[in-house]
């Protein structure tokens, strides 16, 4: 039988600048439904026409399935091609972010669409 050998990333020897420019700047980009106050923009909501949160919902949607395709399907492609366990990792990260980065803004626009339904 043959054995198998596992690596871990070893996070205490930076291996390239790659790493930690795009951890800081998901650690940046990434925020969660609790830290936005929906109310704020019932008023923008409701100041757009009919034909506008129509199209907003819609430019929403394919950015949920734009990202939902990115993670699940583009992002594990391009991992699978890194030897590097740190950058595979962080790739691992914004594969995570992109998969739920989008829920806040959804619930977000959900709150704000039932103030006045479309």
């Amino acid at each position: 039988m043959e054995k198998k050998v596992y690596e871990a990333v070893n996070w205490n020897t930076p291996e390239n600048d790659y790493v930690e420019m795009f951890w800081e700047q998901n650690l940046r980009q990434f925020w969660i439904d609790t830290e936005y106050i929906p109310s704020r923009d019932v008023d923008s909501w409701n100041g757009l026409t009919d034909e506008m949160r129509l199209a907003y919902m819609h430019v929403l949607g394919g950015l949920t399935l734009l990202d939902t395709l990115q993670s699940h399907t583009g992002m594990p492609k391009i991992i699978d091609h890194i030897k590097s366990l740190q950058n595979r990792s962080v790739l691992s990260y914004m594969t995570m972010m992109e998969s739920i980065n989008f829920l806040p803004v959804l619930l977000h626009r959900r709150n704000s669409m039932l103030a006045k339904p479309v």
